[in-house]
C-alpha cells in the first residue's frame, strides 16, 4: 500500500514538473497554426487557435520567470482582438510576435 501511495506521489510530482513544459508546447504549436490560418485569411480560426495558445500559455507561465511569456501572453490576447475585429494582418504580427517570446521562454 505504502508504495502504491508512493509511487502515486512521485508521478504526480512528475506531472506538475512536466505540466507547464508541454502546456508550453502546445501554447508555439497553437501560435504557430493560429499564424499559418492567418495568413489563409481564415480570421475565424486564427483567433480559436490564439484562444487556444492564450490558454496554455497561462499554464506554462509557471514554467519559467515569466517575463517572455507574460509578453507572449500579451501580444496573444492583441491577436485575438485583432482577429475578432478582422484586422488579419494586425493579428498576424502579434501572433508573430507572441511566437517569439513563447519560443524564447522555452529556451
Amino acid at each position: 500500500m505504502n508504495a502504491n501511495i508512493f509511487g502515486l506521489a512521485i508521478g504526480l510530482g512528475f506531472a506538475a514538473l512536466l505540466g507547464p513544459l508541454v502546456a508550453m508546447a502546445d501554447a508555439i504549436s497553437q501560435t504557430k497554426n493560429a499564424i499559418e490560418q492567418g495568413k489563409l485569411g481564415e480570421t475565424g480560426k486564427l483567433v480559436a487557435h490564439a484562444e487556444n495558445a492564450l490558454k496554455h500559455a497561462e499554464v506554462a507561465i509557471q514554467a519559467d520567470d515569466g517575463s517572455h511569456t507574460k509578453e507572449g501572453i500579451a501580444h496573444l490576447e492583441a491577436a485575438i482582438d485583432h482577429g475578432k475585429q478582422e484586422n488579419v494582418d494586425v493579428a498576424v504580427m502579434h501572433a508573430e510576435v507572441a511566437l517569439q517570446f513563447l519560443e524564447a521562454a522555452r529556451k
